[in-house]
């Protein structure tokens, strides 16, 4: 017996969750009622991350919302985590093998993160191959034959042991021939077809007998190919052992099964596991209503991009109370061709009519690429323009505006920081110059495409210097209050709406459309 039991994290008093034997398993229940926690309590029996990724703290103060214990059972043995209060999860039993006693090769958490919908930008080929699998599926899914010829592009290292194993997907890139040494890439492909893509890559790779995640599987995937997906997961579990959990909300999901996994979420705080549900009471129970959608979803390119529209968020609120009540989600998209392109597709099929859908694009989106359709991405600056009332962009790009903190509030900044979190030896070198000077002054105008190219090419490799400085602070930072970066970047980034933006901006006005739900 594979058991996991929950106890007093987040909003979960208690669940006892046994681990199904291999095959497809779909999970599904009330918003709230501990899918997605679930999830990164199973990921912790192969990944050592999984908890300093799913349960980050914001303060001290929020401890107690993570601070409860996760017992790991196999056969007659276990293991209990609990959390300290320096923020570190310990074992009840030093060196205990009760997590590898699962017996998993691999667990991979495929969530709504930007891995999900990420697409290659950098296409410069090392070599290239066929994915026939690959490409298979992809037509079978989709009910198509588009991707016969569809073509793998190695662009970075992939040899074992070179970088993040996890992360080999950044080193492929995917494109069909059009003829005449002409290619119709990855990124022009439809979010449905680019998160099948990343999707199926990650299975594909993992070992037999591994163990596979999947976080709300019907992102902006159609109904009539989330069927024929579930059928290509359940032929792949049966031939391969694999063991395919999916949390899920859709209703076309659910009715496709003869039994699903239903979280029962009680008043108390207690979640009853019912492990043969029958579809329509899933269904009935958790209420197939437009309501269980959030009430407003915000298109941004990155974490970053998602922290410092967080931040402005908090900030809004604190303005406007009235808004505070509303059900925000935050997407990270990619690059911002990623971000108009999901947008467009937003008003077809992937959220319910009354979800309002805007999007923030980095500073650099509006300063560097709209102005000039004239040198490159003329149909996409159109779309721009054509929705622009729902379109929008941050008031920084959110690397430039780090570094601001990093470097030019360092000394107030520790200062936050060590209050926050009762750690006064918090440090971290400033090594680095940066221009800000010359980044910030006015465009010149170019007379030809090579003098922009140039320009533009210095502009970005500023944005790439301060980008790996910021991720280099908020991961040493990380290490020393044992948060993720992510969380690093929250903290910075509502520093910088206190102490930066609050005089440089007027939030209500950048945000009001958005938070009012305006249409035009």
């Amino acid at each position: 017996m594979k058991r996991i039991k929950i106890e007093n994290i987040k909003n979960i008093r208690s669940l006892c969750f046994n681990i199904p034997d291999p095959g497809l398993h779909i999970i599904t229940g009330t918003n709230g009622s501990g899918k997605t926690t679930l999830f990164t309590c199973i990921s912790r029996i192969c990944n050592n991350n999984a908890y300093r990724v799913g349960f980050p703290a914001k303060s001290n103060e929020n401890y107690d919302l993570f601070s409860g214990r996760i017992t790991y059972q196999f056969d007659d043995q276990e293991v209990t985590y609990s959390r300290r209060d320096n923020g570190e999860w310990r074992p009840s039993a030093k060196n205990s093998t009760v997590l590898q006693s699962f017996r998993y090769p691999q667990i991979i958490n495929i969530t709504t993160k930007d891995k999900r919908i990420f697409s290659q930008e950098n296409i410069t080929p090392r070599r290239r191959g066929t994915d026939t699998w690959l490409n298979q599926q992809l037509n079978t899914i989709l009910d198509t034959d588009k991707f016969s010829q569809m073509i793998k592009i190695t662009t970075g290292d992939l040899r074992r042991g070179r970088g993040i194993e996890q992360d080999r997907r950044r080193n492929i890139a995917y494109a069909i021939p059009l003829g005449n040494n002409r290619y119709y890439t990855e990124r022009s492909f439809s979010f449905g077809e680019i998160v099948l893509v990343n999707m199926l890559f990650d299975i594909q790779n993992v070992p037999n007998g591994s163990l596979i995640l999947i976080d709300e599987l019907e992102l902006a995937i159609h109904p009539s190919s989330q069927i024929r997906l579930i059928q290509c997961l359940k032929t792949l579990s049966q031939e391969r052992g694999l063991t395919i959990l999916i949390s899920t909300h859709s209703a076309s999901i659910i009715k496709s099964q003869k039994n699903v996994i239903f979280l029962d979420a009680k008043s108390d705080g207690n979640v009853e596991v019912i492990y043969k549900c029958p579809p329509a009471k899933a269904i009935g129970a958790i209420g197939m209503r437009e309501d269980t959608n959030p009430d407003i979803v915000v298109l941004v390119e990155d974490e970053m991009g998602k922290s410092l529209f967080h931040a402005l968020k908090q900030k809004y609120n604190l303005l406007q109370e009235e808004t505070s009540y509303l059900d925000i989600r935050i997407l990270e998209i990619g690059g911002f061709s990623n971000v108009i392109h999901f947008y467009l597709e937003t008003n077809n099929y992937i959220f319910y009519d009354n979800v309002y859908v805007s999007a923030f694009m980095d500073k650099d989106v509006e300063t560097d690429i709209i102005p000039y359709p004239q040198y490159g991405n003329t149909s996409l600056i159109q779309q721009y323009h054509d929705n622009s009332y729902y379109l929008h962009f941050l008031p920084y790009t959110p690397e430039v505006l780090l570094i601001k903190v990093f470097y030019f509030y360092k000394i107030d900044f520790l200062r936050y920081l060590k209050n926050l979190y009762d750690n006064q030896q918090l440090n971290y070198s400033t090594d680095e110059q940066f221009n800000f000077a010359d980044y910030e002054q006015p465009f010149p105008n170019f007379n030809n495409q090579r003098e922009y190219n140039n320009y533009i090419s210095q502009r970005g490799a500023f944005r790439d210097k301060c980008k790996k400085e910021a991720e280099r602070i908020s991961e040493l930072l990380s290490l020393q209050i044992n948060q993720s970066k992510d969380e690093i970047y929250r903290v910075a980034f509502k520093f910088a709406v206190d102490e930066i933006l609050s005089s440089e901006i007027n939030i209500r006005q950048l945000l009001a459309p958005t938070m009012k739900r305006l249409s035009r």
